[in-house]
Parts: structure tokens; C-alpha cells; sequence
């Protein structure tokens, strides 16, 4: 490989040994564990080895399997050349180098003029160093401004040292996956596997000088980057590196002497026994396995083999240290079942544990229950102080959660904003109905988010294990008690009962029909008519969302609004609904000096999406209606929603369209709602109207009503006229607008007709 002369960057050195924490790093993990284990197969493939070309073989490809260099070559110095011993990468490379040489000057030479990395040797090829007189490969990539980037010239090599300090070898890599320079773990594993080849090396040439001498054992004992062990045949320690004693965790000289099993952690010792025992009796040549220490924290991967020699026979233990390896195995397990936000079991985490719990003995009235736990109007926490405060509002109810445990009870997050408990040892309903009330007074305390303080909502359903509980199936009756409590309003639990299954199943058809309709087009826009009281005329329409079900017919919002404003498909929906409504308008023609206005219901959850009003503002371009045709209808309960709600009506103000405020007097907000928010129009709820003509107290209040409107200047609108004595008595108190069947009936695309008021 080419190399030429300059200072590299220095690349800062970090311990290969730091621990490895967070998501972020997992794969770089990944990447080193691969390394690290393939490090291990080398070291013992060192240890046992004298034939050098496959060993030389071995390490480089280990090198480019795991260090992301797509090329490795391993040069032997003799007393005048180095010759090429292996190469791994491209074709064309091996075809370069194999079966040649360099003079041992020109590798002095270059080596003198390399500068250090770490225990590597670097050149720059950016410096442009005079490389004549030197055989070189240049690799065929483009040359990069970047200066982090390689230069088809870079050279990063390893001088291999045997241990009297003598150069033995070169291994040099090129061809970096990412392109990029090494960062400090590359070159402190690319030291490592040098390391083993200089090993290598040195034990080839030492076996070629004196196979038999106890020198040679020695040295390769003593040296071996692994720990190393000889023992009797009856387990006793004879003698160790320090290489073993340092994992062990005792000094060499206290060994020896002690059986081997005696050393490890306490779960392992029989297995340790016996193992020796198999060797040593020749039962078989090898044994592997991994072991820990007495105190369990070093972890090592042993192999104990028997040697037969002119003094006796013994058994020969290697061991490699394997602790990083299992420290971050455990960590992407950890991952793996871990919800990342709130540290509590993720779904996969929570399904392992639900079924040890169910597989788990059990003695008496003893049962496994699971709450399944929703946040109420998380969305619209969320919409309103953004994600942040919705991720600090998850973490507060998982510490809420683990704080109601006992025992082995465990707390997941399922997803979003749900929770699963799942009680260990529960006494049936009752138990599990008494930790729901807990964790539900525990979560209505205020907690403060984003600076404000909020109470929580919790919907929770509750399901008994029995003995033919699976997991799949616990989980779903008690999502199907959750259901049943959201039906109910929030804020409460239900108990499963099998009856709730064929509900959520007729639930399920529900999603999927939807999903069809959506899909399929078969959602239609019926269109109530509003009129001017003192004319008689029609001045509107609201478009009322309709489905042309294939096989019940046409369904009202009754039927199938909730599922569809809930699930996924409330945003594709809306922006039909919302699509429709305005190219029918469009079309609507002029009668009587007026072209009628379109009024459309935004419900409170999508009031909340930040892009709303742009989705609207291009609808209304885009078909080239006049915004003061358009009004936005919204309820009572979007004013609680919070400022995000508020902000999206002030918008849609400003581009020139209508506020409608929708069943005005049945919901939270009251009067106040007349002050706060942004609202050109407001519709009177029909139950004021049905009790008009028999209620005094009615009638008075709709008279202030009137009056309080007129003075603020909203348009008053009176919703559900069934009868010409309706319309009447609003008439005479002054009402502008009425709407409800007695002046028209919804309907699809109707007419622009006066309708008869009398």
C-alpha cells in the first residue's frame, strides 16, 4: 500500500473498555462486539496454532470484517525484504501485492517519516511525500476537500514488534468503508489484532527454531494476550499467567495449589468440575465455555484442553476475557424491552414478563390481573404545550405507576399515551379494582407541565387471568374493558366481562369498513339549510358528514363519528369533509342577490393540528370561493381545549372566514366563551328552543341571549325549529337565523329555494 509523508490529525484516545449507554450508540456497539469477539477467536487460534500463512490469513480477514477497512495486508520483515504474507480485499489488490517485496530500507524509511497514532504509524497522503524506489497500490477513489476524509494516498499501518523489540512484520489497511479516518476505538482495535499478529509471528518462528523447548512454552505462556492456566489432572493449579490471575481477580502467587472451580463464581464450579474431569479422562480432546468470577463481575470464555508431554500430562486453560462482550449484549437486550422515555418494559419487555407471571405455580384464590390504562385527551395536551410537555406528562405517570407496584408487579408503556400494570399476585377483582383506585387518586393530584398546572384523566380496564389465560388474549379483554370506560366519558374503570368481546369485535369491522370507505369513496355530504327568520330565505347550508354504507344503507354520524374522529383516519376525513364542502359551495349559484355560505364542523381534536388552517386556506384558494362564504363551526369543548385551539380560530379569522360557535349554552365554557373566544356566530342550542313556548325561564333567557348578542355584534342563530310555533315565537323575540326541519331537512346538494317559514 502507498504511503507518503505529514502530520495526521491527532485522533483523541478513549479506553476501549468504557461502558457503551444510550440508543444512539447501539450499532457502533454492535460493530465492536464483532470485533472484540472475532479478537477472541483469533487469540485462541494464535494459542493453538503454528501454521502462520492461515493464521496471517485469519487476521486479516478479521480486520476487514470487523474494523470497516475493505482491505488488510500483513508483510513479514526478514533480514533484507518484507514480502507480502496476506491480503484481504480487492482482487485487483491481491493481484498487486501477493508474492511480493520491498527492500527493508524502503520500510525503515517510510517509518522513520510516518508520524504516531497511538501504536500505529500514520502517512498523510494529502503532503504528497516522494514515495520512488517503493512498490505501492493506489486505490481508485475520489479525493475529497474534507479534510476527516481518505486520500487514495492515506496510510495507516501497524509495525508488529516481537517482544525483544525487534520488527517483525507490517500490518497496513486501506479502503475505509466510510471514508473517513479511524476514530480512536479503530486504531486501539487495529492495535489489538497487530498485537495478535506479532504473536504470530514470533510463535511460528519459534516453533520453526525449537518446537519442544520449554522456552517456547513459556514465552507463549507468560506473553498470550488470554489468560492461561496449567493444571493437574486433578484441577489443582500448577501454574497461571497474569494474564489469567488478573481475571480471576487474585494475586498468581496465591493459586497455586487451589482447585481450578474453587476460583469461579459459585454456579459455576460443578460445571468447571466436570468439565475438567472430561478432559482429563479423555473423554473428549476439548471443552469450552464461559465462566465468571468468584464475585460474578469478569466474565471469560474458557477452553481446557489435555496435553501429553515427557513429564505428564496436564490441562491447559485458556480463557478470554468476555465481560465487554456480555456488558453490551445485555445492553441491547435491554433495548430491546425497554421503553426509551420512561424506562418503564416496552411491549416486547411486557410481554415476556406477562407470561412468566401466567406460567408462574399458583396456590389458592391467587391471579394474574392486568389494568390497561389510557390518558384522557392526551392529544390535546400535546397539540396545546407541544411534545415536550406531553413527554414529561408520560414520565410523571410512569413514576406514578411504579410507585403503586408491589412485589413482582410490573408497569409498561404499551405505546403512546397507554399503560399496562400488570398485578402479580392479585385476589381477584377486588384487588385489582383497589390498585385502580389508587393509581387513579395518586394521578388526580395537579402536576405541573409547561409551567401550568394540570389534573389527569385516566381511563383504565381491568381483566382477570384464569387458567387458560394467554397473554394476546389478557391484553385484549382488558383493551376491551379500557374501550367501554372511554365510552363512558373517561376517567373511570371498567371490568372485563366476556359479553364486551362481541362489542370489540363489532368495533374492529367498524375500523376496518371505514378504512374501505375512505378508501372507496363512500362518504357523502348531506347540507341543512340556515334561514333568514325575517325573509323566509335560505342565506346557508352546514354540510353534515354522511355514509353510504354497501350493506346497511345510509348511516348517520351517530353510527360511526366517534370510531372515525378517534382513530387514524380523523385527519384524511376532515380534509374530505373539508374538500367537498368548499367545491360544492363553489358551485352554488346566486339567487336573490346572495350566493349562500358553507358552514363546516371542525371537531376540537383536529381544531388542534398545526397545519389546519393552511389545509383550509388552500381548499379555499384553490376552488376560488370567497372566504366570507365560509364559516367554521366548533363546540364548547374545543374552548377548553386550550390556547392552541384559540390561536387556530384567530387564524382562520384573519384569512376572512366565519367562527361559528356550535350548541351554545350546553357545554362548559357558558358566557364565557362569549368573551374569550373568537367568534362571529353563535348557534343556540335546540333544548332552548324545544322548551321556548312552555318555560318562562327559557324564554327570558333566550330574550338576554338575543340582546347580549346584538350588542356584541355576533349573528344569532337558533337551531332545531320543528315547528311554525317555533319559528314564530323566535321571530318575535328577534331572532336573525334559525335552522332545524321544519325549515328544511338535510339532504344532498339541495337547491337554493326559499322554504315556507309559516
Amino acid at each position: 500500500m502507498t504511503a507518503s509523508q505529514a502530520l495526521p490529525r491527532v485522533v483523541p484516545r478513549a479506553p476501549l473498555d468504557d461502558a457503551v449507554a444510550g440508543p444512539a450508540l447501539a450499532a457502533a456497539a454492535q460493530g465492536r462486539l464483532l470485533a472484540l469477539e472475532l479478537l477472541s477467536d483469533v487469540a485462541v487460534r494464535v494459542a493453538g496454532s503454528v501454521h502462520l500463512g492461515e493464521t496471517l490469513q485469519t487476521i486479516a480477514d478479521a480486520v476487514v470484517e470487523s474494523l470497516g477497512f475493505d482491505a488488510a495486508v500483513l508483510n513479514l520483515v526478514t533480514e533484507t525484504s518484507v514480502p507480502v504474507a496476506a491480503v484481504t480485499g480487492p482482487q485487483e489488490l491481491q493481484d498487486a501485492l501477493l508474492g511480493t517485496a520491498q527492500p527493508l530500507e524502503v520500510w525503515e524509511a517510510m517509518l522513520a517519516r510516518s508520524v504516531p497514532l497511538g501504536n500505529l504509524r500514520f502517512v498523510d497522503g494529502r503532503a504528497g511525500d516522494d514515495l520512488d524506489g517503493m512498490l505501492s497500490w493506489v486505490p481508485d477513489i475520489a479525493v475529497s476537500q474534507d479534510p476527516d476524509a481518505w486520500h487514495p494516498q492515506d496510510a495507516l499501518f501497524a509495525p508488529l514488534h516481537g517482544t525483544g523489540g525487534d520488527l517483525v512484520g507490517v500490518l497496513s489497511v486501506d479502503l475505509p468503508r466510510d471514508g473517513r479516518r479511524p476514530d480512536a476505538t479503530g486504531v486501539e482495535l487495529l492495535e489489538r489484532f497487530a498485537m495478535m499478529a506479532a504473536l504470530a509471528i514470533q510463535r511460528a518462528r519459534m516453533h520453526q527454531d525449537a518446537a519442544d523447548s520449554a522456552t517456547l512454552f513459556r514465552r507463549m505462556f507468560e506473553d498470550a494476550p488470554l489468560g492461561m492456566a496449567l493444571l493437574g489432572l486433578d484441577g489443582r493449579v500448577e501454574q497461571t499467567n497474569a494474564t489469567y490471575a488478573a481475571m480471576i481477580g487474585r494475586e498468581r502467587t496465591e493459586l497455586t495449589g487451589l482447585f481450578c472451580w474453587d476460583l469461579v463464581h459459585a454456579e459455576d464450579r460443578e460445571s468447571i468440575r466436570t468439565a475438567i474431569g472430561v478432559v482429563a479422562n479423555k473423554d473428549s480432546p476439548i471443552v469450552e465455555g464461559e465462566v465468571r468470577n468468584v464475585s460474578g463481575e469478569q466474565w471469560g470464555r474458557a477452553t481446557a484442553s489435555r496435553i501429553d508431554g515427557p513429564t505428564g500430562a496436564r490441562v491447559l486453560v485458556q480463557m478470554v476475557d468476555v465481560t465487554e462482550q456480555r456488558r453490551t449484549t445485555r445492553l441491547l437486550r435491554s433495548q430491546a424491552t425497554t421503553d426509551i422515555l420512561t424506562g418503564l418494559s416496552n411491549r416486547a419487555g411486557l410481554n415476556r414478563q406477562l407470561q412468566a407471571l401466567l406460567d408462574k405455580p399458583r396456590v389458592g384464590g391467587d391471579r394474574v390481573a392486568v389494568i390497561f390504562c389510557d390518558l384522557d385527551l392526551f392529544k390535546l395536551v400535546n397539540d396545546t404545550h407541544g411534545h415536550a410537555a406531553g413527554d414529561e406528562l408520560l414520565m410523571h405517570v410512569a413514576r406514578v405507576l411504579q410507585g403503586e407496584l408491589r412485589g413482582a408487579d410490573v408497569a409498561a408503556r404499551f405505546g403512546g399515551d397507554e399503560f399496562v400494570v400488570v398485578l402479580d399476585s392479585c385476589a381477584g377483582p377486588g384487588g385489582a379494582i383497589a390498585t385502580a383506585e389508587r393509581i387513579r387518586a395518586a394521578l388526580s393530584r395537579p402536576v405541573t407541565v409547561a409551567g401550568g398546572a394540570l389534573v389527569l384523566s385516566l381511563s383504565m380496564g381491568i381483566a382477570i387471568a384464569d387458567a387458560s389465560s394467554t397473554t394476546e388474549q389478557l391484553l385484549a379483554d382488558a383493551d376491551t374493558a379500557l374501550y367501554r370506560a372511554k365510552d363512558g366519558g373517561g376517567g373511570e374503570w371498567e371490568l372485563f366481562a366476556p359479553d364486551m368481546r362481541d362489542k370489540t369485535v363489532s368495533r374492529l369491522r367498524l375500523r376496518e369498513d371505514l378504512r374501505d370507505a375512505l378508501a372507496d369513496g363512500q362518504f357523502r355530504l348531506h347540507y341543512q339549510p340556515l334561514v333568514d327568520l325575517s325573509t323566509g330565505w335560505t342565506t346557508g347550508f352546514e354540510a353534515l358528514l354522511r355514509w353510504e354504507h354497501p350493506e346497511r344503507g345510509l348511516l348517520l354520524p351517530a353510527d360511526f363519528l366517534d370510531e372515525l374522529m378517534h382513530g387514524n383516519l380523523s385527519c384524511a376525513a376532515t380534509d374530505w369533509v373539508i374538500r367537498s364542502a368548499l367545491e360544492d359551495a363553489a358551485t352554488w349559484p346566486e339567487e336573490h342577490g346572495h350566493r349562500p355560505f358553507v358552514s363546516i364542523n371542525i371537531s376540537p381534536q383536529q381544531l388542534g393540528r398545526v397545519d389546519l388552517t393552511a389545509v383550509i386556506a388552500e381548499h379555499v384558494r384553490r376552488v376560488g370561493i370567497d372566504p366570507d362564504r365560509v364559516w367554521i363551526e366548533v363546540t364548547e369543548e374545543a374552548l377548553v381545549a386550550g390556547s392552541a385551539q384559540l390561536s387556530a380560530l384567530a387564524a382562520l379569522r384573519a384569512l376572512g372566514l366565519h367562527v361559528a360557535l356550535d350548541d351554545f349554552g350546553s357545554g362548559y365554557a357558558g358566557l364565557l366563551a362569549l368573551r374569550d373566544v373568537p367568534a362571529d356566530v353563535v348557534k343556540l342550542d335546540r333544548e332552548f328552543t324545544r322548551s321556548l313556548l312552555t318555560d318562562s325561564t327559557t324564554r327570558s333567557i333566550v330574550e338576554s341571549v338575543v340582546a347580549l348578542c346584538a350588542r356584541l355584534g355576533r349573528t344569532l342563530v337558533a337551531e332545531g325549529l320543528e315547528t311554525a310555533q317555533d319559528v314564530a315565537a323566535l321571530q318575535d323575540l328577534g331572532l336573525g337565523l334559525g335552522q332545524g326541519w321544519h325549515l328544511g331537512r338535510p339532504g344532498p346538494l339541495p337547491p337554493v329555494r326559499p322554504p315556507t317559514c309559516s
